[in-house]
């Protein structure tokens, strides 16, 4: 009986549907990390890079709107109150 190496043969025993292309996983990884910094750095180019530029695109860019509005107002109370 001829000898097989022992990975060949692992690697013959796992399914087909099984096997995955490591580069595309890489690939899928890397646009999966830019999406996360950007959701944290400009939460609607994220979204829109996801969704595109439908109704959550909208809902995104007004909820990140108001948020910054709210952080600049309160900033500014902070800025008046710190002169009394």
């Amino acid at each position: 009986m001829p000898s097989i190496p022992l990975q060949s043969q692992i690697l013959n025993s796992i399914p087909t549907d099984r096997h995955f292309n490591l580069q595309a996983t890489i690939i899928m990884g890397s646009r999966t990390f830019l999406e996360i910094i950007l959701a944290i750095l400009l939460p609607p180019v994220g979204v829109f890079l996801r969704y595109g530029c439908g109704i959550e695109f909208w809902i995104d860019l007004l909820l990140t709107s108001w948020d910054i509005y709210l952080g600049l107002y309160t900033q500014y109370m902070c800025w008046l109150g710190s002169g009394r």
